[in-house]
């Protein structure tokens, strides 16, 4: 029997350190994938390019707050912007508790052997190993336990080194995405403004084309095309940037998404052969277009359940057809007031608009739906259209 406890205890003093190095080791191979490695993607069902740790912590509470928010009625929106915040706080928590749980399972079989009191006894319990963990990770340091050996002298080291590494990395990446964030805010905010707060693109492109003259508001479309080709890139430094959820619609990465391809459907299928001609094969519409299905394909891909949802596309039936039609017409008309040439054969040019509509509709739907947003608010215009366009 005896020799049955002393075998247990053995396993016990062996098993509980190996357990805490792993769990060190998970922390700091999270926190790298997460911080340093910045590029997101998919392979099959799983994601990669995310920690495994933060990438279930922002699933799980995304799912959460879209549970409640759903549910929530008049309250959803200001409960589902809190989102975020809770993941970026969690992460921070997560791996902080992590760490200082597995430092402490190294540290507590050698408490009263290895590692000493400097005055009185030496207390031999798990807290006791916690507290030292967390004052050393802390850099606070503790006071009191000192290690006998160059083993555990070793181990405090390491511990104080990776507890300030962690620290500095994360806070330093906090930082950054806070950043990213308002850049992300203010293209969004800017391109909603751009069309008069409307969420139309045809309100978009009469503003760039006044008069059917481009040429100032072609610097104007290059802007937004390497502005949003940064924020596709930003997704991939920053995945946990898609969490981020605002009141207002105008924030919604998918409104934004849905403004800038519906202009470039309108300009490739709605303007005419005369003056504005030439903006049609210019290097930025192809770029926004290019950069913004790029960002929505691939937010589609990773993020929503299944992936890559927005590649099921269905035909159109005639109840969408008709009110895409009435949005086509409508646009047509509004350029035309402008002062924009536009397209003399309306039939052809909306089969045309339906051709590329239909390439990144499915996209929009599913973006907005995951993030409880109404399409309504997304598409106000193509959502509804005028019953009739004289």
């Amino acid at each position: 029997m005896a020799r049955c406890v002393r075998l247990r205890t053995c396993m016990v003093r062996i098993l509980e350190p190996a357990i805490g190095v792993l769990l060190v080791i998970a922390v700091m191979m999270d926190v790298f994938l997460t911080v340093l490695y910045a590029r997101v993607g998919r392979r099959g069902f799983a994601r990669f390019g995310t920690g495994v740790i933060s990438e279930r912590v922002a699933t799980y509470v995304w799912r959460a707050f879209r549970w409640a928010g759903t549910r929530g009625g008049r309250v959803r929106d200001d409960l589902m912007s809190f989102a975020a915040p809770v993941i970026v706080v969690l992460f921070l928590a997560v791996w902080v508790a992590m760490l200082t749980v597995g430092s402490a399972m190294i540290l507590h079989p050698a408490l009263g052997t290895h590692i000493r009191a400097s005055a009185g006894r030496t207390p031999t319990d798990f807290f006791t190993a916690f507290l030292i963990a967390g004052g050393n990770i802390s850099t606070m340091g503790a006071s009191g336990y000192i290690p006998q050996t160059w083993l555990y002298r070793v181990d405090y080291v390491i511990n104080a080194l990776t507890g300030l590494s962690i620290l500095t990395l994360t806070l330093t990446y906090l930082m950054q995405v806070y950043t990213t964030l308002q850049r992300r805010n203010t293209l969004a905010f800017k391109v909603d403004v751009m069309a008069g707060s409307t969420g139309d693109a045809a309100e978009l492109l009469a503003g760039l084309g006044v008069g059917g003259h481009f040429d100032a508001g072609y610097t104007q479309l290059a802007e937004l095309g390497a502005e949003v080709s940064s924020q596709k890139e930003a997704y991939q430094f920053y995945p946990v940037l898609f969490y981020f959820r605002y009141r207002q619609a105008c924030y919604a990465t998918s409104r934004l998404g849905l403004l800038l391809l519906d202009s470039i459907s309108l300009i490739q299928t709605a303007l005419g052969s005369g003056d504005a001609d030439w903006v049609k094969r210019t290097a930025a519409v192809k770029q926004i277009w290019l950069a913004t299905m790029g960002l929505i394909a691939m937010l589609d891909g990773i993020y929503l359940p299944g992936g890559n949802q927005g590649d099921r596309v269905a035909n159109p039936d005639e109840e969408t057809l008709d009110r895409w039609r009435r949005r086509y017409l409508a646009a047509v008309r509004r350029l035309s007031e402008a002062g924009i040439d536009t397209t003399d054969d309306v039939d052809r040019g909306f089969r045309e608009y339906v051709a590329l509509r239909v390439r990144w509709q499915a996209y929009i739907e599913a973006l907005a739906k995951h993030m409880a947003h109404d399409l309504a608010d997304i598409d106000p215009a193509g959502c509804n259209p005028p019953a009739r366009v004289g």
